[in-house]
């Protein structure tokens, strides 16, 4: 796996911009989580294996690693959707703004691939969000709150998450509209609230994601908050 990196130095064939862009990102600080090491490991667990011909495919280590892979639990959980993050009834405790961009994303969970920036010291395997859409990928669509409270934070996870779907190339025009839309009514429709729903409904959404769906210690709703027969 050296050996593109040491020929990428000497081709005289490579324009001297790409090797501008390549010094670029490697020394980027952005993307230390996704180190050197990280990827080297990676692509060796998948079988990828240097020789005197360049890069070979182990295909016996490959599928050994895609069968773990297939029958991991994890993966099992991220891809199916029987476990939904947001339900309808949750939608009486919040915007239907708020509700619309949280229904954009499903659970996922963190991997070392994830490890940029201020997620630097999560553990592999924990819970966070992805878009729906485009699952994410390299630090764009994934979300990881450290807490309830960051989660119930509009400017760290609501406002990062909708500017998320509005930039993601796989998440249907109508669906950007109809955020748009709701966006416009937003501010009307909270102020109208009573105090602590948002914080309700990012709580049910929180103990969803760490496997405990008790709403014991969740404010209930007065009788004006909740929706008319």
């Amino acid at each position: 796996l050296e050996a593109p990196q040491r020929h990428l130095r000497s081709c005289a064939y490579v324009p001297p911009e790409i090797i501008a862009r390549y010094d670029e990102l490697k020394n980027s600080n952005a993307r230390s989580g996704a180190s050197k090491k990280y990827w080297a490991e990676s692509a060796t667990k998948l079988g990828l294996v240097d020789t005197p011909h360049g890069i070979r495919l182990d295909k016996e280590v490959y599928l050994k690693e895609k069968r773990q892979i297939e029958k991991s639990p994890k993966l099992r959980a991220e891809t199916s959707s029987e476990a939904p993050i947001v339900l309808p009834t949750d939608k009486r405790y919040t915007t239907s703004f708020t509700f619309q961009v949280m229904s954009q994303l499903q659970a996922c969970t963190f991997t070392e691939a994830d490890r940029l920036g201020r997620r630097r010291g999560l553990e592999v395997g924990y819970a966070g969000l992805a878009c729906r859409h485009c699952v994410g990928g390299y630090g764009s669509g994934r979300f990881f709150p450290s807490s309830v409270k960051t989660m119930s934070d509009a400017s760290k996870t609501l406002d990062v998450v909708y500017k998320h779907m509005c930039k993601c190339k796989k998440c249907p025009a109508k669906v950007k509209n109809t955020l748009m839309e709701l966006r416009r009514f937003h501010d009307s429709e909270r102020a109208k609230m009573p105090f602590g729903n948002q914080r309700a409904f990012f709580s049910k959404i929180w103990c969803r994601l760490h496997d405990n769906d008790s709403v014991s210690e969740l404010p209930s709703l007065p009788p004006a908050a909740i929706a008319p027969p």
